[in-house]
C-alpha cells in the first residue's frame, strides 16, 4: 500500500528563563530544576515532509538574514569562521535530527512501512544565546510527529 506524503510547518518558538534552581539529581544523573520558562514571539521554522523511503532523515539549516549578520559579526566577519560554526548544526549533532531519529526508532516497530523523513531548519533564534532555540526544535519534533505519524503510518 502507498501513502500519501505528509508535507507541515510547526513554529519552534524561543524562550526565556527568568528564573532557575538546581534541586537536585535523579538516579540517572540528570539535574532536577525548578524554573520560569515564557515562551517569546520570535521562532524557528520547522518544515517537516514526510514519504515512504529507506527509514532515512536529512536535515537542511538555513539562516534568517538577520541570524547570519550576527554570526558573522561575532565571528568578525571572516567567512572561514562563520561557515564552520554554521556546518556543524546539519546532521547528527543537532539536537532536531537526534529527536527525529529517536522518536522514529521508538515507533518503527508500529509503522507500516520504512519512512524517509526530510527536515529543513529556518533558524530565526539566535543559538547559543540561552533562548532554547534547539531545545524547542527537539521538544517541537518529539511532540509532533509520534501524533503525525501514529495518525498516518501506524498499523
Amino acid at each position: 500500500m502507498r501513502f500519501a506524503p505528509v508535507s507541515l510547518q510547526i513554529l519552534s518558538r524561543a524562550k526565556t528563563n527568568p528564573y532557575l534552581e538546581v534541586v537536585d539529581r535523579d538516579r540517572s544523573g540528570y539535574h532536577v530544576i525548578r524554573s520560569a520558562v515564557f515562551p517569546l514571539e520570535f521562532a524557528d521554522i520547522i518544515d517537516l515532509e514526510i514519504t515512504e523511503g529507506n527509514s532515512r532523515i536529512d536535515l537542511e539549516v538555513g539562516f534568517s538574514g538577520e541570524l547570519l549578520e550576527h554570526v558573522s559579526h561575532c565571528r568578525n566577519n571572516e567567512p572561514e569562521a562563520t561557515a564552520a560554526m554554521l556546518s556543524g548544526l546539519e546532521g547528527p549533532k543537532n539536537l532536531l535530527w537526534r529527536a527525529t531519529r529517536v522518536v522514529l526508532a521508538n515507533l518503527q516497530p508500529h509503522l507500516r512501512c520504512d519512512l524517509s523523513i526530510k527536515l529543513h531548519l529556518l533558524k530565526r533564534v539566535p543559538f547559543g544565546a540561552g533562548l532554547g532555540g534547539g531545545s524547542a526544535n527537539a521538544a517541537c519534533i518529539a511532540r509532533n510527529l509520534p501524533q503525525i505519524l501514529m495518525l498516518n503510518y501506524c498499523k
